[in-house]
This record gives structure tokens, C-alpha cells and sequence, in this order.
């Protein structure tokens, strides 16, 4: 799959920290990948673009996200829904 464009790009980021920010619990890659149907890789990129604002926590068998502070959350909430 080729990259997606910036505008596009900015959309998904834009949506991807909706679902972290809706989420009661980390979420992996492969989660937010089958919500979105679009390629792992993609969804790690942007992941990776926004690593400031996310707490990311290891298990045996993935890595999982979340939004590092509940206040964040709430404002993304707020101006993004």
C-alpha cells in the first residue's frame, strides 16, 4: 500500500486520536488497523508522528497505546466529535 497523501494522512491522525481518546483501555495496532481497514504500517507511522501525547505499554504479544493524560483526552473529545 502506498503512503497516504498529507491531507488524507492528517484525517486519519485526526481519527485514530478520536478512537484512543474514546477508549477506556490501550488499543494495539492491529485494533485501530481493523477499525480503519488500512495496512498496520500506516497506522504504526502516524503512531509514531504522535508518541508525545501517547503512553505506549509492551505485553508478550503487542504493543498498545494510549493517550497519555485524561485531560488531553477530554479536549480531543470536545473540539474533534
Amino acid at each position: 500500500m502506498l503512503p497516504l497523501p498529507p491531507a488524507p494522512q492528517q484525517e486519519l491522525s485526526r481519527l485514530i486520536l478520536n478512537i484512543l481518546a474514546a477508549q477506556q483501555q490501550a488499543i494495539s495496532v492491529d485494533a485501530i488497523a481493523d477499525i480503519f481497514n488500512i495496512d498496520e504500517l500506516t497506522i504504526a507511522e502516524i503512531l509514531k508522528n504522535c508518541l508525545e501525547f501517547l503512553q505506549k505499554r509492551k505485553t508478550r504479544d503487542e504493543t498498545q497505546y494510549h493517550i497519555y493524560n485524561s485531560s488531553f483526552c477530554g479536549w480531543i473529545i470536545k473540539i474533534w466529535s
